[in-house]
C-alpha cells in the first residue's frame, strides 16, 4: 500500500474489513480476532461495542482495538466526553496501556481516537505509579469530507518504522502541536507571496495604502488571507452556499471558498470582482432571505445563502479590494494549500485534541503576524492557560456566591463539577444556587483581544450547565443548548 492508497481508503465512508488492512499496515504486532468480542454496555447511544484486536508496541506497551457503532442521532462532538468515558475504562495500564477507537454511524465520516493515561513518577518510592488521572484523547476525523492528507502521511510514517514503534511515537503520530507549526509555517510563505506581488508591481504603485506603504500593503494582505481562513471555518459548519429560499443552514457547500473559485468565470479578477461581492455585498450586508449573487459566478452557488455577520472583519477596505487582483495561480496555490487540511471547530479542551486546524489558529496568526507585537505587549495565551485560568477563576467565584469556605468539602464538589464534569450527592442541595450563580456571573476581560478568556468561560459555564442538567434530569428533560449559550 502506498501512500496515496492509504489516503484514498482513509477518505472513504468506514469499513471494517478495510479498516483491519489500515490496521495491519500501519501498526506492528497487530492480532485480529478471529470473532470480534462483543462487549456489554448500557449507554443507550451506541447500538455495539466490539474489541477486534489488539497491537502489541515495541516497548512492550498493548493498545487494544475498539469499534463503536452509535446511534444515528448521537451527536457525536456533544457526547465525546461520555462516549470516552466508556473507552477509559478498560485502560488499566496492566493488560491495556491505551485505546485505539473508531467511531461510526453508517455516516460520510467517522472518527478514529487515540486515548491513554499518564503514569506518574513518585518520588518518595522510586517507581511509577497509576494514578487516577485524566485520559487524554486525540481524534482524526476522516471520510468524504476530509482530505484525509495529514493522517495519511503520518500513519505511512508508522508504517515505515514497525520496529520501534512505541508508545510516544502514537503519540506523535496524533500531535497536533507539530500540524499547527506546519501549517503556519506554510502560511505565513503565502502572506509573503501575496504581499511581495503587491510592493513590486508598477501596475499598484500610485494607490495609497496609508502613510507606511509596505505596512499599509502588509496589513491589506493580512486582512485577506484572515478572511479567506476564517470563513474555512465557516463553510465547514456548513453555513456558506446553502439553498437560497430554504430555512435551516445544514446542507451549505463543505468546499465553498473552492467551488466558488472554480465556478467564476474570469479567475484573474477573482480578488476584486467576487471576493469583493462576497465580503461587502454579503457577509457585510442584510440582503433578502440572505441571498448571494455576483457577475460571472456560475453554477449552484450563484444566488444561495451566506449569513449576514456583522462581526467588523468585513467592513473596512472594500476601495481597495476592487482594486487589487492576483494572477490565477496565487489564489489557486492558496486554496489548494487550505485544503490539505481539516479545519475543526469544536471546542476542545486541553485533553481533548482533534487533529486538525483549530479556531485558535486565527489567534496565533494574529499575534505572530502583528506589527511589532512584543513592544506592543500583544500576545496570544495558550488554550491550557486560558482553561486554567477560566476554571480556577469560576471555583473561586461559586464558593464564594455559595458562601463556601476553603476547608469546606463542598469546595472540593465544586472543583470536581469544574474540572471532571462530576457532580457529587454534596451539591445536590446546591443546584438551584448553582445554576443561578452561572446564570448571574459577569466577566471583565481588561486585556480583550482575540476574546480567548471571554470564550473560555462561556464554554466553561455552558460545559458545568450541560452537566448539572444531566445530573439532575438524565434525559427525560431536553437541554436548549442553543438557549443556554446565548442566555451566558
Amino acid at each position: 500500500m502506498d501512500k496515496k492508497e492509504l489516503q484514498e481508503i482513509l477518505g472513504q465512508t468506514y469499513n471494517q474489513e478495510n479498516w483491519k488492512k489500515i490496521v495491519q499496515f500501519v501498526f506492528p504486532n497487530v492480532s485480529i480476532l478471529a470473532t470480534p468480542k462483543e462487549f456489554p454496555v448500557k449507554n443507550d447511544k451506541i447500538k455495539s461495542f466490539k474489541q477486534l484486536g489488539s497491537v502489541h508496541l515495541n516497548d512492550g506497551k498493548n493498545l487494544a482495538l475498539f469499534e463503536l457503532l452509535l446511534h444515528d442521532s448521537v451527536n457525536i462532538h456533544r457526547n465525546r466526553v461520555e462516549l470516552n468515558n466508556e473507552i477509559s475504562k478498560y485502560i488499566d495500564q496492566e493488560q491495556i496501556h491505551g485505546v485505539l477507537s473508531v467511531f461510526e454511524q453508517g455516516a460520510e465520516d467517522y472518527r478514529f481516537t487515540f486515548s491513554a493515561r499518564s503514569t506518574e513518577f513518585d518520588e518518595d518510592t522510586s517507581d511509577f505509579i497509576q494514578r487516577k488521572t485524566d485520559t487524554k484523547r486525540y481524534t482524526y476525523v476522516l471520510g468524504k469530507n476530509e482530505s484525509c492528507k495529514t493522517p495519511a502521511e503520518r500513519f505511512y510514517n508508522l508504517s515505515e518504522k514497525k520496529h520501534q514503534i512505541d508508545i510516544e511515537l502514537i503519540q506523535n503520530a496524533f500531535s497536533v502541536e507539530q500540524l499547527s507549526k506546519e501549517f503556519f509555517d506554510k502560511y505565513k510563505k503565502q502572506f509573503e507571496k501575496f504581499y511581495r506581488f503587491i510592493v513590486n508591481n508598477e501596475k499598484y504603485s500610485e494607490i495609497s495604502f496609508g502613510i507606511e506603504r509596505e505596512k499599509g500593503i502588509r496589513d491589506f494582505v493580512k486582512q485577506l488571507l484572515g478572511r479567506i481562513v476564517f470563513l474555512y471555518f465557516l463553510q465547514k459548519k456548513g453555513w456558506m452556499g446553502c439553498k437560497a429560499y430554504v430555512n435551516g443552514w445544514e446542507d451549505g457547500d463543505k468546499q465553498f471558498m473552492q467551488s466558488l473559485f472554480e465556478n467564476f468565470s474570469n479567475p484573474s479578477e477573482f480578488n476584486s470582482k467576487c471576493l469583493s461581492e462576497l465580503f461587502h455585498n454579503a457577509l457585510n450586508k442584510k440582503r433578502d432571505n440572505d441571498v448571494f449573487s455576483c457577475d460571472g459566478l456560475n453554477g449552484e452557488l450563484n444566488n444561495s445563502k451566506v449569513p449576514y455577520l456583522n462581526g467588523g472583519l468585513f467592513d473596512s477596505n472594500e476601495s481597495l479590494t476592487r482594486k487589487i487582483d492576483y494572477p490565477t495561480s496565487y489564489f489557486q496555490e492558496l486554496l489548494d494549500f487550505f485544503g490539505q487540511y481539516n479545519f475543526t471547530i469544536d471546542e476542545n479542551e486541553p485533553n481533548d485534541h482533534e487533529v486538525g486546524i483549530a479556531p485558535e489558529m486565527l489567534g496565533h496568526i494574529f499575534e505572530n503576524l502583528l506589527e511589532d507585537n512584543k513592544d506592543k505587549g500583544a500576545f496570544y495565551t495558550p488554550k491550557e492557560i486560558v482553561h486554567y485560568m477560566c476554571q480556577e477563576s469560576l471555583i473561586e467565584y461559586l464558593c464564594t456566591s455559595l458562601k463556601i469556605e476553603p476547608e469546606d468539602q463542598e469546595r472540593v464538589a465544586v472543583t470536581r463539577l469544574l474540572k471532571h464534569k462530576v457532580v457529587e450527592d454534596i451539591l445536590k442541595p446546591e443546584i438551584k444556587n448553582i445554576n443561578l450563580a452561572l446564570d448571574n456571573v459577569k466577566i471583565c476581560d481588561p486585556a480583550i483581544g482575540s476574546g480567548a478568556f471571554p470564550m473560555g468561560l462561556l464554554h466553561e459555564i455552558f460545559i458545568a450547565k450541560q452537566t448539572l442538567h444531566l445530573f439532575e434530569y438524565g434525559n427525560s428533560k431536553s437541554f436548549d443548548a442553543s438557549a443556554v449559550k446565548l442566555n451566558i
